[in-house]
């Protein structure tokens, strides 16, 4: 368990991989909030289906990004487009529907690659690992991700139902403060572009590239093939010694 979490590509790849996950959950939960208090459109829940629909549209576009410059550079490069987008929502005008619904769908094309990408990296820590130490914790791997995603979308959806509070936020109520509105827009947009920053700055050092993980399959797969040549060749021993007994 130790040998897991003190694994630098791991515990480097975890903010990598959470912070995305921490800027979904304020997204996705609070859009609805933003589009009705600090945009005041009536007709949110168009915004939040174009922003869910952009979402999962771009999936496939990003899926192919990233087998052409791969995972590092494909979530960087999402992340780095994503930053204008998330600092404008901050100044977005009151009660113009065609552009607060553009941003959703821009913010859901940029959120698309959020959601692509970050779970994808924890398969290379697992091969990062296994060719360091032989030996395979795919489960323990999985597990402290698992724990800590959870951990951390709680936190994050915590934490902004605390700060609404008190900016003075009121449930059910037909009007709401003015601080509302500037805290809404903060939460939906200064926040996540600091997080997605700091989610720069791990991947700035996050160790596996394309090519260290090329290095890391071509390893594994000789040493599958070793494997394999040294259970036939047992296996053909044993059968040569029951023949002539």
């Amino acid at each position: 368990m130790k040998s897991v979490i003190s694994f630098r590509s791991f515990y480097i790849a975890l903010p990598v991989g959470l912070g995305p996950m921490l800027i979904l959950q304020l997204m996705f939960s609070n859009m609805t909030l933003y589009l009705l208090y600090s945009l005041h459109i009536d007709s949110f829940y168009y915004g939040v289906i174009i922003l869910q629909g952009s979402d999962v549209l771009y999936m496939p576009v990003w899926q192919k990004i990233l087998s052409k410059i791969g995972k590092k550079k494909s979530l960087a490069l999402g992340s780095v487009m994503l930053i204008p987008i998330m600092v404008l929502l901050f100044f977005l005008p009151e009660n113009n529907v065609v552009i607060a619904f553009i941003f959703c769908h821009l913010v859901g094309a940029g959120l698309s690659c959020l959601h692509l990408l970050p779970w994808s990296l924890l398969p290379d820590v697992i091969d990062d690992y296994v060719v360091e130490t032989e030996v395979g914790n795919d489960a323990l791997f999985y597990s402290f991700f698992q724990c800590f995603s959870r951990i951390t979308q709680g936190v994050g959806l915590g934490l902004a139902t605390l700060v609404l509070g008190f900016a003075g936020y009121e449930t059910g109520a037909c009007q709401q403060p003015e601080s509302v509105n500037l805290t809404m827009r903060i939460i939906v947009s200064i926040v996540p572009t600091c997080i997605i920053l700091v989610t720069l700055i791990f991947l700035w050092i996050y160790p596996i590239n394309e090519s260290r993980r090329s290095e890391n399959q071509v390893t594994l797969a000789k040493r599958r093939e070793l494997h394999r040549s040294s259970s036939a060749m047992v296996l053909r021993k044993r059968t040569t010694q029951d023949l002539e007994i």
